[in-house]
Parts: structure tokens; C-alpha cells; sequence
């Protein structure tokens, strides 16, 4: 089974976002009203009952005092509603939060054999 993982801070823990918008407002030419900075897990080859992603989801990816999971649907209308960049390591490329997330996953899954992939939407 596969599935997607995006995660976004609560309002109030949105101080990266907030201090990233002020730095692209600086910039001459660029005024931008809202940025959003939403963290995407590519969860592959996980268990078909999803014990895999829940696992990942409520112990790894997400701190529920803090985070946000975003419903697929938000983010299909964010993708064709609004202009964004995502950014995601090369190919070959060591991508540490992937990595991170894969051997936590392992540690609380021994048996799984999900890969994961990260990548960041702006």
C-alpha cells in the first residue's frame, strides 16, 4: 500500500513560515500575502492494514501539540488553486529527513518494508 503523508505546524507554531514570508517580502520585486510550508512523506510498500502509516504518522512525522495532518483534499486544492514549489532531494541525493523517518519507522516496525521519500511544498 501506498500513501501520502502532509503535514503543516498549528497557526500558533507557524514561526518558520512567518519568518520565511518577511525574508521573500524583503526581496525587491516580490509581495506576498501568505506562504505555508507543508512537510509531504511518500510512504511506499506499506502494510496493506496501514498499521505502517499509522505508526509513522502518530510517533514519528507528526507531534499532535504541534502539527497538523493535511486532508489529501486540502492539499489537491492547494496544488490546483495556488502557485507552489516543491523541493525534494535528487536522485541519489542523502535526504536525512526520509532517512530519519524510515529508521524510526523500523524501530517500532521491525517487519515492515515501507520506504519513505520526503519532500517539502512551499
Amino acid at each position: 500500500m501506498d500513501s501520502r503523508l502532509a503535514i503543516r505546524r498549528k497557526p500558533n507554531f507557524r514561526d518558520e513560515e512567518r519568518a520565511l514570508l518577511a525574508t521573500l517580502n524583503n526581496l525587491e520585486g516580490v509581495t506576498l500575502d501568505d506562504l505555508a510550508i507543508i512537510h509531504i512523506y511518500d510512504v511506499i510498500g506499506a502494510d496493506s492494514a496501514g498499521e505502517d502509516v499509522a505508526a509513522l504518522l502518530a510517533a514519528v512525522v507528526r507531534d499532535e501539540r504541534v502539527d497538523e495532518q493535511v486532508r489529501a483534499a486540502d492539499l489537491q486544492a492547494t496544488l490546483t488553486s495556488q502557485a507552489y514549489l516543491g523541493v525534494e532531494p535528487l536522485p541519489g541525493q542523502y535526504d536525512q529527513r526520509a532517512d530519519a523517518a524510515e529508521q524510526a519507522l523500523r524501530l517500532l516496525r521491525p517487519s515492515t518494508a515501507a520506504r519513505i521519500f520526503s519532500a517539502e511544498l512551499y
